[in-house]
Protein backbone atom coordinates (compact mmCIF):
# COMPACT_ATOMS: atom_id res chain seq x y z
CA UNK A 1 0.00 0.00 0.00
CA UNK A 2 2.93 2.30 0.92
CA UNK A 3 3.95 2.00 -2.79
CA UNK A 4 1.25 2.55 -4.57
CA UNK A 5 0.27 5.44 -2.26
CA UNK A 6 4.31 7.04 -3.30
CA UNK A 7 2.94 6.66 -6.83
CA UNK A 8 0.01 8.89 -6.65
CA UNK A 9 2.51 11.31 -4.57
CA UNK A 10 4.71 11.37 -7.42
CA UNK A 11 1.96 11.38 -10.06
CA UNK A 12 1.12 14.38 -8.32
CA UNK A 13 4.32 16.12 -8.12
CA UNK A 14 5.01 15.90 -11.74
CA UNK A 15 1.98 19.10 -12.16
CA UNK A 16 2.18 20.20 -8.74
CA UNK A 17 5.22 22.65 -9.34
CA UNK A 18 6.51 24.62 -5.69
CA UNK A 19 7.88 27.82 -7.12
CA UNK A 20 9.59 30.16 -9.59
CA UNK A 21 5.28 31.25 -10.78
CA UNK A 22 4.36 34.51 -9.75
CA UNK A 23 1.47 33.95 -7.67
CA UNK A 24 -0.10 37.23 -8.52
CA UNK A 25 -4.32 36.71 -8.60
CA UNK A 26 -6.52 35.35 -6.70
CA UNK A 27 -8.45 32.81 -8.25
CA UNK A 28 -12.00 31.98 -8.47
CA UNK A 29 -12.87 28.25 -9.31
CA UNK A 30 -15.58 27.39 -11.27
CA UNK A 31 -17.12 24.01 -10.25
CA UNK A 32 -18.96 21.46 -12.57
CA UNK A 33 -19.58 23.69 -15.96
CA UNK A 34 -21.69 21.55 -18.00
CA UNK A 35 -20.38 21.57 -21.55
CA UNK A 36 -22.56 20.22 -24.22
CA UNK A 37 -21.23 17.60 -26.70
CA UNK A 38 -22.27 17.02 -30.17
CA UNK A 39 -23.90 13.87 -28.97
CA UNK A 40 -25.83 16.03 -26.54
CA UNK A 41 -23.90 14.49 -23.72
CA UNK A 42 -22.74 17.17 -21.16
CA UNK A 43 -19.12 17.03 -19.27
CA UNK A 44 -18.69 18.31 -16.12
CA UNK A 45 -15.46 20.73 -15.94
CA UNK A 46 -13.84 22.92 -13.55
CA UNK A 47 -12.72 26.73 -14.90
CA UNK A 48 -10.37 28.06 -12.41
CA UNK A 49 -10.19 31.66 -13.41
CA UNK A 50 -7.55 34.50 -12.11
CA UNK A 51 -9.12 37.62 -10.96
CA UNK A 52 -8.75 40.72 -12.82
CA UNK A 53 -8.99 39.51 -15.86
CA UNK A 54 -11.41 40.53 -18.52
CA UNK A 55 -10.03 37.95 -21.22
CA UNK A 56 -6.80 35.38 -20.84
CA UNK A 57 -4.76 32.41 -22.30
CA UNK A 58 -6.51 28.88 -22.03
CA UNK A 59 -4.97 25.59 -20.36
CA UNK A 60 -6.80 22.90 -21.09
CA UNK A 61 -6.65 19.27 -19.02
CA UNK A 62 -8.79 16.49 -19.75
CA UNK A 63 -8.32 14.00 -17.06
CA UNK A 64 -10.16 10.04 -16.24
CA UNK A 65 -8.84 10.38 -13.03
CA UNK A 66 -11.76 12.96 -11.39
CA UNK A 67 -11.07 16.30 -11.33
CA UNK A 68 -12.31 16.73 -7.60
CA UNK A 69 -9.75 14.50 -5.72
CA UNK A 70 -6.43 15.72 -6.56
CA UNK A 71 -5.08 13.53 -9.28
CA UNK A 72 -3.53 14.12 -10.49
CA UNK A 73 -4.71 17.95 -11.02
CA UNK A 74 -8.02 19.14 -9.05
CA UNK A 75 -8.20 21.43 -6.06
CA UNK A 76 -4.40 22.08 -6.02
CA UNK A 77 -1.65 21.62 -8.35
CA UNK A 78 -0.92 23.25 -11.55
CA UNK A 79 -4.30 24.20 -12.47
CA UNK A 80 -4.40 26.34 -8.90
CA UNK A 81 -0.73 27.76 -9.85
CA UNK A 82 -1.06 28.13 -13.39
CA UNK A 83 -4.32 30.06 -12.25
CA UNK A 84 -2.51 32.01 -9.75
CA UNK A 85 -0.12 33.51 -12.66
CA UNK A 86 -3.10 34.62 -15.26
CA UNK A 87 -4.01 31.68 -17.30
CA UNK A 88 -7.85 30.44 -17.48
CA UNK A 89 -7.06 26.70 -16.36
CA UNK A 90 -10.04 24.31 -17.11
CA UNK A 91 -9.97 20.75 -15.80
CA UNK A 92 -12.29 18.37 -17.20
CA UNK A 93 -13.75 14.73 -16.42
CA UNK A 94 -13.78 12.74 -19.46
CA UNK A 95 -17.12 11.18 -20.59
CA UNK A 96 -18.14 9.14 -17.97
CA UNK A 97 -16.09 9.70 -15.25
CA UNK A 98 -16.29 12.16 -11.99
CA UNK A 99 -19.02 14.24 -12.71
CA UNK A 100 -19.55 14.14 -16.66
CA UNK A 101 -22.65 12.06 -18.32
CA UNK A 102 -22.69 9.53 -20.45
CA UNK A 103 -20.73 6.13 -20.88
CA UNK A 104 -16.78 5.55 -20.30
CA UNK A 105 -15.10 3.26 -22.60
CA UNK A 106 -10.81 4.65 -22.49
CA UNK A 107 -9.87 6.60 -25.72
CA UNK A 108 -13.38 6.37 -28.18
CA UNK A 109 -14.68 9.30 -27.62
CA UNK A 110 -11.82 11.72 -26.02
CA UNK A 111 -10.96 13.34 -29.69
CA UNK A 112 -14.24 14.36 -30.74
CA UNK A 113 -15.29 15.23 -27.12
CA UNK A 114 -11.69 17.47 -26.51
CA UNK A 115 -12.50 19.07 -29.73
CA UNK A 116 -16.36 19.58 -28.93
CA UNK A 117 -14.67 21.51 -25.60
CA UNK A 118 -12.48 23.69 -27.40
CA UNK A 119 -14.86 24.51 -29.79
CA UNK A 120 -17.19 25.68 -26.57
CA UNK A 121 -14.14 27.29 -25.36
CA UNK A 122 -13.57 29.33 -28.34
CA UNK A 123 -17.01 30.56 -27.64
CA UNK A 124 -16.75 32.50 -24.24
CA UNK A 125 -16.23 35.87 -23.58
CA UNK A 126 -13.06 35.39 -21.11
CA UNK A 127 -11.34 33.43 -23.35
CA UNK A 128 -8.62 35.20 -25.68
CA UNK A 129 -7.40 33.00 -28.38
CA UNK A 130 -4.62 31.22 -26.88
CA UNK A 131 -4.73 27.80 -25.97
CA UNK A 132 -2.77 25.50 -24.67
CA UNK A 133 -2.89 21.84 -23.53
CA UNK A 134 -1.56 19.30 -20.57
CA UNK A 135 -1.78 16.19 -19.45
CA UNK A 136 0.15 13.31 -17.86
CA UNK A 137 -0.65 9.46 -19.15
CA UNK A 138 -4.30 8.87 -20.11
CA UNK A 139 -4.50 13.08 -19.84
CA UNK A 140 -1.54 13.50 -22.28
CA UNK A 141 -2.91 10.35 -24.71
CA UNK A 142 -6.74 12.27 -24.70
CA UNK A 143 -4.67 16.11 -25.33
CA UNK A 144 -3.10 14.10 -28.18
CA UNK A 145 -5.95 12.80 -29.74
CA UNK A 146 -7.97 15.82 -29.63
CA UNK A 147 -5.02 17.88 -31.70
CA UNK A 148 -5.33 17.01 -34.82
CA UNK A 149 -7.18 20.15 -36.84
CA UNK A 150 -6.97 22.40 -33.58
CA UNK A 151 -5.70 25.89 -33.39
CA UNK A 152 -3.82 25.21 -30.41
CA UNK A 153 -0.48 27.20 -29.54
CA UNK A 154 1.46 24.69 -27.23
CA UNK A 155 1.27 21.22 -25.80
CA UNK A 156 2.82 19.93 -22.30
CA UNK A 157 2.61 15.95 -22.66
CA UNK A 158 4.33 13.61 -20.16
CA UNK A 159 4.73 9.87 -20.13
CA UNK A 160 1.97 9.96 -23.02
CA UNK A 161 1.44 8.99 -26.80
CA UNK A 162 -0.60 9.33 -29.59
CA UNK A 163 0.54 5.71 -30.64
CA UNK A 164 -2.23 3.78 -28.07
CA UNK A 165 -1.65 0.95 -30.33
CA UNK A 166 2.26 0.55 -29.62
CA UNK A 167 1.44 1.58 -26.11
CA UNK A 168 -0.56 -1.60 -25.54
CA UNK A 169 1.23 -4.30 -27.70
CA UNK A 170 4.39 -5.08 -28.58
CA UNK A 171 4.90 -7.11 -31.69
CA UNK A 172 1.39 -8.45 -31.48
CA UNK A 173 1.94 -9.30 -27.75
CA UNK A 174 -0.40 -7.45 -25.47
CA UNK A 175 1.27 -5.75 -22.65
CA UNK A 176 -0.67 -7.59 -20.00
CA UNK A 177 0.61 -6.20 -16.64
CA UNK A 178 0.29 -2.57 -17.71
CA UNK A 179 -3.50 -2.66 -19.15
CA UNK A 180 -4.13 -5.02 -16.65
CA UNK A 181 -2.93 -2.54 -13.59
CA UNK A 182 -5.05 0.02 -15.17
CA UNK A 183 -8.22 -1.35 -15.61
CA UNK A 184 -7.96 -2.47 -12.32
CA UNK A 185 -7.33 0.99 -10.91
CA UNK A 186 -9.98 2.62 -12.91
CA UNK A 187 -12.85 -0.48 -13.16
CA UNK A 188 -16.04 0.74 -14.73
CA UNK A 189 -17.65 3.12 -12.54
CA UNK A 190 -17.07 7.04 -12.34
CA UNK A 191 -14.63 6.85 -10.02
CA UNK A 192 -11.25 4.88 -9.27
CA UNK A 193 -11.58 2.03 -7.42
CA UNK A 194 -10.25 2.25 -4.27
CA UNK A 195 -9.72 -1.36 -3.24
CA UNK A 196 -7.32 -1.69 -6.27
CA UNK A 197 -5.47 1.62 -5.27
CA UNK A 198 -4.70 0.06 -1.99
CA UNK A 199 -3.70 -3.60 -3.65
CA UNK A 200 -2.67 -3.23 -6.74
CA UNK A 201 0.65 -4.88 -5.77
CA UNK A 202 -0.63 -7.90 -4.72
CA UNK A 203 -3.35 -8.61 -8.08
CA UNK A 204 -0.78 -9.37 -10.41
CA UNK A 205 -1.30 -13.31 -9.12
CA UNK A 206 -4.59 -13.31 -10.79
CA UNK A 207 -3.10 -13.27 -14.02
CA UNK A 208 -1.93 -16.83 -13.95
CA UNK A 209 -5.69 -17.22 -14.58
CA UNK A 210 -6.96 -19.50 -17.86
CA UNK A 211 -8.65 -18.71 -19.41
CA UNK A 212 -7.32 -14.87 -18.92
CA UNK A 213 -10.39 -12.92 -19.53
CA UNK A 214 -11.60 -14.22 -16.11
CA UNK A 215 -8.68 -12.41 -14.45
CA UNK A 216 -10.65 -9.22 -13.26
CA UNK A 217 -13.83 -10.79 -12.05
CA UNK A 218 -11.17 -12.94 -9.96
CA UNK A 219 -9.37 -10.03 -8.75
CA UNK A 220 -11.79 -7.06 -8.72
CA UNK A 221 -14.68 -7.45 -10.93
CA UNK A 222 -15.06 -7.66 -14.40
CA UNK A 223 -13.94 -4.69 -16.97
CA UNK A 224 -15.14 -4.26 -20.26
CA UNK A 225 -12.65 -3.09 -21.85
CA UNK A 226 -9.96 -5.23 -20.18
CA UNK A 227 -11.73 -8.27 -21.82
CA UNK A 228 -11.78 -6.42 -24.78
CA UNK A 229 -7.89 -5.68 -25.12
CA UNK A 230 -7.48 -9.84 -25.00
CA UNK A 231 -9.16 -9.98 -28.25
CA UNK A 232 -5.92 -9.03 -30.93
CA UNK A 233 -8.30 -8.57 -34.23
CA UNK A 234 -10.86 -6.71 -31.90
CA UNK A 235 -8.73 -4.12 -29.95
CA UNK A 236 -6.75 -3.31 -33.27
CA UNK A 237 -9.43 -2.89 -35.23
CA UNK A 238 -10.78 -0.61 -32.88
CA UNK A 239 -7.48 1.22 -31.74
CA UNK A 240 -7.63 1.69 -35.92
CA UNK A 241 -10.51 4.29 -35.86
CA UNK A 242 -9.15 6.41 -33.61
CA UNK A 243 -5.46 6.03 -34.97
CA UNK A 244 -4.24 9.26 -35.47
CA UNK A 245 -0.53 9.06 -36.03
CA UNK A 246 -1.34 9.75 -39.71
CA UNK A 247 -2.70 12.83 -38.70
CA UNK A 248 0.85 14.64 -37.84
CA UNK A 249 0.46 17.12 -40.39
CA UNK A 250 -2.48 18.09 -39.08
CA UNK A 251 -0.88 19.01 -35.69
CA UNK A 252 0.47 22.87 -35.46
CA UNK A 253 1.44 22.74 -31.79
CA UNK A 254 4.80 22.52 -30.35
CA UNK A 255 4.93 19.97 -27.75
CA UNK A 256 7.20 19.73 -24.34
CA UNK A 257 7.64 16.13 -24.03
CA UNK A 258 9.03 14.53 -21.37
CA UNK A 259 9.84 10.46 -21.08
CA UNK A 260 11.29 7.97 -18.93
CA UNK A 261 13.55 5.51 -19.94
CA UNK A 262 11.81 3.07 -17.84
CA UNK A 263 8.11 4.55 -18.84
CA UNK A 264 5.38 2.04 -19.95
CA UNK A 265 4.83 5.45 -22.96
CA UNK A 266 8.89 5.70 -24.24
CA UNK A 267 9.04 4.30 -27.51
CA UNK A 268 5.72 5.55 -29.05
CA UNK A 269 6.95 9.10 -27.51
CA UNK A 270 9.79 8.82 -28.92
CA UNK A 271 8.50 8.19 -32.40
CA UNK A 272 5.83 10.80 -31.58
CA UNK A 273 8.86 13.28 -31.45
CA UNK A 274 10.24 12.49 -34.80
CA UNK A 275 6.63 12.26 -36.23
CA UNK A 276 6.47 16.37 -35.16
CA UNK A 277 9.95 17.13 -35.99
CA UNK A 278 8.89 15.48 -39.80
CA UNK A 279 5.58 15.42 -40.33
CA UNK A 280 3.95 17.90 -38.35
CA UNK A 281 2.77 21.41 -39.47
CA UNK A 282 2.83 24.99 -38.08
CA UNK A 283 5.50 25.12 -35.46
CA UNK A 284 5.36 21.35 -34.41
CA UNK A 285 9.12 21.22 -35.42
CA UNK A 286 10.12 23.19 -32.47
CA UNK A 287 8.95 20.29 -29.75
CA UNK A 288 11.12 19.37 -27.40
CA UNK A 289 12.39 16.20 -25.51
CA UNK A 290 13.64 15.25 -22.12
CA UNK A 291 14.29 11.49 -21.40
CA UNK A 292 15.57 11.06 -17.54
CA UNK A 293 15.73 7.23 -15.80
CA UNK A 294 12.04 6.90 -15.03
CA UNK A 295 9.34 4.64 -15.18
CA UNK A 296 5.78 5.32 -14.55
CA UNK A 297 5.53 4.12 -10.74
CA UNK A 298 7.95 3.94 -7.79
CA UNK A 299 10.98 2.67 -10.15
CA UNK A 300 13.60 -0.17 -9.36
CA UNK A 301 14.04 -3.18 -6.54
CA UNK A 302 17.48 -0.83 -5.46
CA UNK A 303 20.19 -2.51 -6.92
CA UNK A 304 21.01 0.34 -9.10
CA UNK A 305 20.86 4.40 -8.32
CA UNK A 306 20.48 7.53 -11.04
CA UNK A 307 22.09 10.29 -8.98
CA UNK A 308 21.02 14.12 -9.80
CA UNK A 309 17.69 12.46 -11.20
CA UNK A 310 15.08 14.19 -10.31
CA UNK A 311 12.39 15.68 -12.58
CA UNK A 312 12.75 19.13 -11.14
CA UNK A 313 16.53 18.73 -12.48
CA UNK A 314 15.57 18.78 -16.20
CA UNK A 315 11.83 20.18 -16.45
CA UNK A 316 11.47 22.65 -13.55
CA UNK A 317 8.71 25.15 -13.20
CA UNK A 318 10.23 27.55 -14.78
CA UNK A 319 11.13 25.86 -17.86
CA UNK A 320 7.29 24.64 -17.87
CA UNK A 321 5.89 28.48 -17.04
CA UNK A 322 8.36 29.62 -19.20
CA UNK A 323 7.19 27.12 -22.44
CA UNK A 324 3.47 28.71 -21.88
CA UNK A 325 4.57 31.89 -21.06
CA UNK A 326 6.36 32.41 -24.45
CA UNK A 327 3.76 30.67 -26.53
CA UNK A 328 0.62 31.67 -24.92
CA UNK A 329 1.63 34.83 -23.70
CA UNK A 330 4.54 35.97 -26.10
CA UNK A 331 6.70 36.79 -23.30
CA UNK A 332 10.87 35.86 -22.64
CA UNK A 333 12.48 33.63 -24.86
CA UNK A 334 12.64 29.87 -24.93
CA UNK A 335 16.00 29.75 -26.74
CA UNK A 336 18.18 28.61 -24.02
CA UNK A 337 15.96 25.45 -24.09
CA UNK A 338 17.48 22.17 -25.34
CA UNK A 339 15.56 20.79 -28.38
CA UNK A 340 16.69 17.44 -26.65
CA UNK A 341 17.75 16.88 -23.24
CA UNK A 342 18.94 13.24 -21.94
CA UNK A 343 19.91 11.64 -19.21
CA UNK A 344 23.08 8.89 -20.05
CA UNK A 345 22.50 6.22 -17.57
CA UNK A 346 26.00 4.79 -16.34
CA UNK A 347 27.44 8.14 -16.34
CA UNK A 348 24.36 9.54 -14.56
CA UNK A 349 24.84 13.37 -16.40
CA UNK A 350 21.85 14.90 -18.18
CA UNK A 351 23.41 15.57 -21.83
CA UNK A 352 21.72 18.41 -24.57
CA UNK A 353 21.54 16.78 -28.02
CA UNK A 354 20.24 18.33 -31.07
CA UNK A 355 18.10 15.53 -32.45
CA UNK A 356 16.74 12.49 -31.99
CA UNK A 357 18.02 9.86 -32.79
CA UNK A 358 21.34 11.04 -32.92
CA UNK A 359 23.32 11.79 -35.77
CA UNK A 360 26.91 10.39 -34.95
CA UNK A 361 25.34 7.14 -34.02
CA UNK A 362 27.07 4.02 -35.05
CA UNK A 363 24.42 1.44 -35.50
CA UNK A 364 27.06 -1.98 -34.44
CA UNK A 365 25.57 -5.33 -34.99
CA UNK A 366 26.62 -7.71 -31.55
CA UNK A 367 26.05 -11.35 -32.51
CA UNK A 368 25.13 -14.52 -30.72
CA UNK A 369 27.15 -17.36 -30.66
CA UNK A 370 28.02 -20.55 -28.73
CA UNK A 371 28.90 -24.29 -29.11
CA UNK A 372 24.98 -24.82 -28.50
CA UNK A 373 24.56 -24.22 -24.37
CA UNK A 374 23.63 -21.04 -23.91
CA UNK A 375 21.35 -21.95 -21.35
CA UNK A 376 21.71 -19.57 -18.34
CA UNK A 377 24.57 -17.38 -16.97
CA UNK A 378 27.11 -20.15 -16.66
CA UNK A 379 26.41 -21.58 -20.40
CA UNK A 380 28.63 -20.80 -23.05
CA UNK A 381 27.22 -18.35 -25.07
CA UNK A 382 29.15 -15.19 -26.57
CA UNK A 383 28.27 -11.93 -27.84
CA UNK A 384 30.50 -10.14 -29.92
CA UNK A 385 30.96 -7.85 -33.13
CA UNK A 386 32.45 -11.20 -35.06
CA UNK A 387 30.38 -12.33 -37.63
CA UNK A 388 29.02 -16.33 -36.92
CA UNK A 389 30.51 -19.19 -39.11
CA UNK A 390 28.85 -21.69 -40.52
CA UNK A 391 29.26 -24.55 -38.53
CA UNK A 392 27.89 -23.28 -35.01
CA UNK A 393 25.02 -25.26 -33.41
CA UNK A 394 21.83 -23.68 -32.54
CA UNK A 395 20.68 -23.48 -28.92
CA UNK A 396 17.92 -25.60 -27.56
CA UNK A 397 15.66 -24.68 -24.52
CA UNK A 398 11.67 -25.76 -23.84
CA UNK A 399 9.04 -23.23 -23.08
CA UNK A 400 6.39 -24.27 -21.27
CA UNK A 401 3.69 -21.44 -20.72
CA UNK A 402 2.55 -22.78 -17.33
CA UNK A 403 5.63 -21.88 -15.77
CA UNK A 404 6.88 -18.83 -17.78
CA UNK A 405 10.25 -16.66 -17.26
CA UNK A 406 9.15 -14.53 -14.30
CA UNK A 407 8.96 -10.49 -15.07
CA UNK A 408 11.79 -8.53 -12.97
CA UNK A 409 11.51 -4.77 -13.53
CA UNK A 410 10.71 -2.84 -17.07
CA UNK A 411 8.66 -0.74 -18.31
CA UNK A 412 5.52 -1.39 -17.04
CA UNK A 413 2.81 1.18 -14.97
CA UNK A 414 3.23 1.48 -11.33
CA UNK A 415 4.32 -2.17 -10.26
CA UNK A 416 7.33 -4.24 -11.06
CA UNK A 417 8.80 -0.75 -12.76
CA UNK A 418 12.32 0.03 -13.81
CA UNK A 419 15.43 -1.78 -12.95
CA UNK A 420 16.07 -5.20 -11.11
CA UNK A 421 18.53 -7.42 -10.84
CA UNK A 422 17.88 -10.60 -13.22
CA UNK A 423 20.45 -13.30 -11.92
CA UNK A 424 17.31 -15.35 -10.33
CA UNK A 425 16.11 -15.41 -13.91
CA UNK A 426 19.32 -16.45 -15.61
CA UNK A 427 19.44 -19.50 -13.82
CA UNK A 428 16.73 -20.74 -15.79
CA UNK A 429 17.28 -23.25 -18.60
CA UNK A 430 14.84 -21.29 -20.69
CA UNK A 431 16.55 -17.99 -20.40
CA UNK A 432 19.67 -17.95 -23.13
CA UNK A 433 22.45 -16.01 -22.49
CA UNK A 434 24.91 -14.68 -24.61
CA UNK A 435 27.64 -12.14 -22.94
CA UNK A 436 31.23 -9.95 -24.05
CA UNK A 437 34.46 -10.19 -22.78
CA UNK A 438 35.04 -7.80 -19.84
CA UNK A 439 34.91 -4.36 -21.55
CA UNK A 440 38.13 -2.67 -21.74
CA UNK A 441 36.81 0.65 -22.19
CA UNK A 442 33.67 2.54 -21.61
CA UNK A 443 30.98 2.13 -24.34
CA UNK A 444 27.93 4.18 -24.82
CA UNK A 445 24.49 3.36 -26.09
CA UNK A 446 22.07 5.89 -26.92
CA UNK A 447 19.13 4.97 -29.45
CA UNK A 448 16.76 2.92 -30.82
CA UNK A 449 17.34 -1.11 -30.05
CA UNK A 450 16.34 -3.42 -31.94
CA UNK A 451 16.98 -7.52 -32.24
CA UNK A 452 16.77 -10.04 -35.11
CA UNK A 453 16.41 -13.80 -34.17
CA UNK A 454 16.76 -17.06 -36.66
CA UNK A 455 14.80 -19.24 -34.53
CA UNK A 456 12.36 -22.50 -35.16
CA UNK A 457 9.52 -24.07 -33.26
CA UNK A 458 7.43 -27.07 -32.84
CA UNK A 459 4.31 -25.14 -32.11
CA UNK A 460 1.43 -23.95 -34.01
CA UNK A 461 2.41 -20.26 -32.57
CA UNK A 462 4.46 -18.59 -29.91
CA UNK A 463 6.80 -15.95 -28.69
CA UNK A 464 10.51 -14.67 -28.68
CA UNK A 465 11.94 -12.02 -26.31
CA UNK A 466 15.03 -10.08 -26.35
CA UNK A 467 16.18 -8.47 -23.05
CA UNK A 468 19.32 -5.87 -22.81
CA UNK A 469 21.49 -6.47 -19.70
CA UNK A 470 24.36 -4.76 -17.87
CA UNK A 471 26.61 -7.26 -16.43
CA UNK A 472 28.50 -5.70 -13.10
CA UNK A 473 31.54 -6.62 -11.92
CA UNK A 474 30.26 -7.55 -8.55
CA UNK A 475 27.43 -9.71 -10.34
CA UNK A 476 24.64 -7.58 -10.55
CA UNK A 477 22.58 -8.24 -13.91
CA UNK A 478 20.45 -5.34 -14.38
CA UNK A 479 17.81 -5.04 -17.36
CA UNK A 480 17.97 -2.12 -19.59
CA UNK A 481 15.68 -2.96 -21.98
CA UNK A 482 13.18 -5.79 -23.70
CA UNK A 483 10.95 -6.54 -26.44
CA UNK A 484 8.87 -9.42 -27.51
CA UNK A 485 7.47 -10.81 -30.78
CA UNK A 486 4.41 -13.26 -31.52
CA UNK A 487 5.40 -15.56 -33.98
CA UNK A 488 1.82 -15.24 -35.92
CA UNK A 489 2.38 -11.80 -36.00
CA UNK A 490 6.21 -11.41 -37.18
CA UNK A 491 5.33 -9.82 -40.44
CA UNK A 492 4.11 -6.68 -38.03
CA UNK A 493 0.38 -7.25 -39.13
CA UNK A 494 -1.86 -8.43 -36.29
CA UNK A 495 -4.99 -8.54 -38.28
CA UNK A 496 -3.17 -10.96 -40.60
CA UNK A 497 -1.18 -13.39 -38.57
CA UNK A 498 1.26 -15.51 -40.82
CA UNK A 499 1.00 -19.16 -39.84
CA UNK A 500 3.93 -21.13 -38.80
CA UNK A 501 5.62 -24.09 -40.06
CA UNK A 502 6.92 -26.58 -37.54
CA UNK A 503 10.41 -26.74 -37.50
CA UNK A 504 10.92 -23.91 -40.34
CA UNK A 505 13.46 -21.30 -39.76
CA UNK A 506 11.57 -17.81 -39.34
CA UNK A 507 12.73 -14.50 -38.95
CA UNK A 508 11.68 -12.63 -36.11
CA UNK A 509 12.77 -8.88 -35.51
CA UNK A 510 12.24 -7.82 -32.19
CA UNK A 511 11.62 -4.07 -31.29
CA UNK A 512 13.38 -2.83 -28.13
CA UNK A 513 12.43 0.42 -28.11
CA UNK A 514 15.41 2.64 -26.80
CA UNK A 515 17.64 3.74 -24.07
CA UNK A 516 20.89 6.12 -23.28
CA UNK A 517 23.55 3.92 -21.33
CA UNK A 518 27.44 4.13 -20.77
CA UNK A 519 28.27 0.41 -20.45
CA UNK A 520 31.22 1.28 -17.88
CA UNK A 521 34.59 -0.49 -17.80
CA UNK A 522 35.14 -3.63 -16.83
CA UNK A 523 31.30 -4.39 -17.33
CA UNK A 524 29.63 -6.88 -19.54
CA UNK A 525 26.91 -6.91 -21.81
CA UNK A 526 24.39 -9.47 -22.19
CA UNK A 527 21.45 -10.06 -24.18
CA UNK A 528 18.93 -12.50 -22.85
CA UNK A 529 16.81 -15.03 -25.25
CA UNK A 530 13.80 -16.51 -23.88
CA UNK A 531 10.13 -16.75 -24.82
CA UNK A 532 8.47 -15.26 -22.21
CA UNK A 533 8.41 -12.27 -19.70
CA UNK A 534 5.43 -12.43 -17.69
CA UNK A 535 3.28 -11.05 -16.80
CA UNK A 536 4.65 -7.99 -18.16
CA UNK A 537 3.15 -9.25 -21.56
CA UNK A 538 1.09 -12.25 -22.30
CA UNK A 539 2.15 -15.72 -22.23
CA UNK A 540 1.75 -17.88 -25.13
CA UNK A 541 -0.02 -21.07 -24.92
CA UNK A 542 1.56 -22.23 -27.82
CA UNK A 543 -2.04 -23.21 -29.21
CA UNK A 544 -2.69 -20.51 -31.80
CA UNK A 545 -6.31 -20.45 -29.81
CA UNK A 546 -7.45 -16.76 -29.75
CA UNK A 547 -6.65 -15.55 -26.37
CA UNK A 548 -9.94 -14.92 -24.13
CA UNK A 549 -11.32 -18.22 -23.75
CA UNK A 550 -7.91 -20.32 -24.09
CA UNK A 551 -7.54 -22.51 -21.40
CA UNK A 552 -5.17 -24.65 -23.35
CA UNK A 553 -1.08 -25.08 -22.87
CA UNK A 554 1.41 -26.92 -24.42
CA UNK A 555 4.87 -26.75 -24.23
CA UNK A 556 7.09 -25.36 -26.98
CA UNK A 557 10.54 -26.35 -28.16
CA UNK A 558 12.55 -23.66 -29.32
CA UNK A 559 15.82 -23.36 -31.59
CA UNK A 560 17.78 -20.11 -32.20
CA UNK A 561 20.65 -19.97 -34.87
CA UNK A 562 22.98 -17.99 -35.74
CA UNK A 563 25.44 -19.27 -37.92
CA UNK A 564 26.54 -17.44 -41.51
CA UNK A 565 23.31 -18.30 -43.08
CA UNK A 566 21.19 -17.09 -39.62
CA UNK A 567 23.39 -14.57 -38.28
CA UNK A 568 20.83 -13.55 -35.08
CA UNK A 569 22.21 -10.16 -33.23
CA UNK A 570 21.44 -7.68 -31.73
CA UNK A 571 22.10 -3.92 -33.07
CA UNK A 572 22.95 -1.29 -30.85
CA UNK A 573 23.25 2.28 -31.62
CA UNK A 574 27.03 2.98 -30.05
CA UNK A 575 28.08 6.32 -29.59
CA UNK A 576 32.13 7.32 -30.55
CA UNK A 577 33.44 8.48 -27.40
CA UNK A 578 35.01 11.33 -29.60
CA UNK A 579 31.77 12.19 -31.11
CA UNK A 580 30.46 14.11 -28.43
CA UNK A 581 28.36 16.72 -29.20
Amino acid sequence: MKRINKVLIATVALLCFSAGVSHAFLVWKARNVMVPMRDGVKLAADIYFPLSFKKAPVIFIRTVYGKANGMPVGNTGAALLFARSGYIVIVQDVRGRGRSHGEFYPFINDGADGADTIAWIRQRPWFNGRLGTMGISFLGIAQWLEAPGQNIEAMYGFFASADIERVMSRGGQLNLLTVFNWAMLLGEGKNMNRRAILTLDQLAVYLDTLPLDAADDKALGDVNYYNDALDTTGIFELLGSIDITGKFPQITAPVFSVAGWYDMFLGPQLLDYQRMLEQGGGNANRSILIVGPWGHGPAGDGSVEFDNSSFAAAANEAAVSAWYDYWLRDSGSIEAMPRVLIYVMGTNVWRTEYEWPLARTEHRPYYLHSAGSANTATGDGSLSTDKPQNGEQSDNYTYNPLDPVPTLGGNNLITNVGPYDQRSVEERQDVLCYTTGVLAEDSEVTGPISAVLYAATDALDTDFTAKLVDVYPDGRVINIQDGIVRALYRNNDPLNPTPLTAGAVERYDIDLWATSIVFRKDHRIRVEISSSNFPRYNRNLNTGQEVPGATLAVTARQRIFHSLGYPSHILLPVIPSSGTP
